[in-house]
């Protein structure tokens, strides 16, 4: 899709802090390959259908606000301190990246317009009847 497109935008429906590092996945979105630069979104969840599918708790609303908040600092070009030590993403170009933030549930919607530029539906159901 990169290859054959000039603006599409392209990214991440959806993932969550439980299953990504922070640091790891700001490289991803933060390096894309070329000629996908500023055109690199992050969608991303507390991981409610996919971790409950699995039998899992999803994680909370705090561990999703905090990993956008890293995720946009890293991406700004700042310093974050994880585990004690300080890390960085060096980049030629700065580009933002539009952070999309699912959920359902007054909560999530609240953290989601909040912390988000924009908002992921999810309709699916985390649970069988």
């Amino acid at each position: 899709m990169a290859a054959n497109t000039k603006k599409m935008r392209l990214g991440t429906c959806v993932t969550n802090p439980a299953v990504r590092d922070v640091t790891v996945f700001s490289q991803l979105i933060c390096h894309p390959q070329p000629g996908l630069c500023g055109r690199m979104e992050l969608g991303i969840g507390r991981g409610d259908s996919s971790r409950r599918v699995l039998g899992k708790k999803p994680t909370t609303l705090e561990n999703l606000e905090e990993f956008v908040r890293i995720f946009r600092n890293l991406n700004a070009g700042k310093t974050v301190d994880l585990d004690r030590r300080p890390h960085e993403i060096s980049l030629d170009q700065r580009r933002s990246s539009r952070v999309w933030v699912a959920g359902y549930g007054p909560k999530a919607l609240r953290t989601a317009g909040r912390i988000g530029d924009g908002v992921i539906l999810q309709f699916a159901r985390p649970r069988p009847d």
